[in-house]
């Protein structure tokens, strides 16, 4: 009788280990998406340990090398919360592969691709608009920099980031300020502070600031 008990708790335990295993497998294995039947878009994949933090227009979907195939391309802005260490990337998937990935000086705000010439077949450049530049990528490798020439800055936007460098306005005050006037649609606001608005979290959205607040504000 001991025999038989034992075996069936053995038994129990190592079926408890397999479910387990197989929980932990399905919260990490790439899957494939679940279809909403309102939406006329069909999904196809699904990654949620991809850890990719981007925007739509830092998305391009192209035939980079005129095979036929799309790839994706996403300029990534890495982990906001290990700043200084910036970890920007411009990565360019094949499939559900990642197939090349070059790193960025400054965080993205746009991708595009555009064609430099006509020679056949017609292979595309990349355009990132990243920081104050926009970098050309030719081939996946880094061809071309044109620097922006600098615009003039809101002196409201200035005071807000200014009265963030002294400390004497907190972070939920200068969201307001800086959504109201980007809302407001005469000015248009640096790149600094859109990134600023997109943050929702609010322990990211202060790191953020304490890394930017001493910089120099551009607008390019």
């Amino acid at each position: 009788m001991s025999s038989v008990k034992g075996d069936k708790s053995s038994l129990k335990y190592n079926q408890e280990v397999a479910n387990n295993n197989e929980n932990e497998n399905n919260q990490t294995r790439p899957t494939t998406a679940i279809a909403d039947p309102q939406s006329k878009w069909l999904p196809a994949h699904t990654d949620f340990v991809a850890g990719i933090n981007t925007v739509e227009t830092c998305m391009e979907l192209v035939d980079l090398f005129a095979e036929g195939s799309v790839n994706l391309v996403i300029a990534d802005f890495g982990n906001i919360l290990l700043m200084p260490k910036l970890q920007a990337k411009l990565k360019v998937f094949k499939g559900f592969s990642l197939l090349k990935e070059n790193n960025l000086t400054d965080l993205p705000c746009a991708v595009v691709a555009c064609y430099m010439d006509t020679l056949q077949p017609r292979i595309p450049a990349l355009a990132v608009a990243s920081g104050s530049a926009v970098f050309l990528f030719k081939s996946l490798r880094p061809y071309y920099k044109f620097v922006l020439p600098q615009l003039d800055i809101a002196q409201v936007e200035r005071d807000v980031w200014l009265k963030a460098r002294e400390g004497n306005i907190d972070i939920q005050a200068m969201h307001d300020v800086l959504s109201d006037l980007h809302r407001g649609g005469t000015t248009t606001l640096t790149h600094r502070s859109l990134m600023f608005l997109q943050i929702s979290n609010n322990n990211e959205a202060h790191q953020f600031v304490e890394h930017y607040k001493n910089m120099e504000l551009k607008q390019q």
